[in-house]
């Protein structure tokens, strides 16, 4: 489980006017402030965290400065992205492969595809990415 006083990124996004598709195209009403605030909570589940992705390790699966979302509750499956949290080093995003005795094994893709392979005595929790949002 994440710490409580870790920050963690808003999964609210503002609904900004109203728009409408017709034959002579799309019309917009703009207004100063947002009408009202979708919260994307209730679609992810309650504990779904966000996090921005730095450095291209990941390219093209996810490059820097994409938001990944990630469910706390959930395992990856073989290949999918996944967040592994670490207790010595933080949060690190590459693609699962599998665990193999006391070893985990994932995949990052640059500057060239390779396994990478972490302790399971060093690693808090390993979460199934559920959306990548690119910026």
């Amino acid at each position: 489980q994440a710490p409580a006083d870790r920050p963690v990124a808003s999964l609210q996004v503002p609904v900004w006017g109203r728009g409408r598709g017709g034959l002579r195209g799309a019309h917009i009403y703009d207004v100063a402030e947002p009408e009202r605030w979708l919260d994307l909570a209730a679609l992810y589940g309650p504990n779904s965290r966000a996090m921005q992705l730095i450095g291209d390790s990941m390219y093209p699966w996810a490059s820097s400065g994409t938001t990944i979302v990630y469910d706390l509750d959930r395992w990856p499956r073989k290949e999918q992205g996944c967040v592994v949290e670490t207790k010595a080093d933080g949060y690190y995003v590459k693609l699962f492969d599998h665990i193999d005795g006391e070893k985990l094994y994932v995949r990052e893709l640059q500057p060239e595809e390779r396994v990478v392979e972490f302790d399971l005595d060093d690693v808090v929790g390993v979460y199934a990415v559920q959306d990548r949002i690119d910026r």
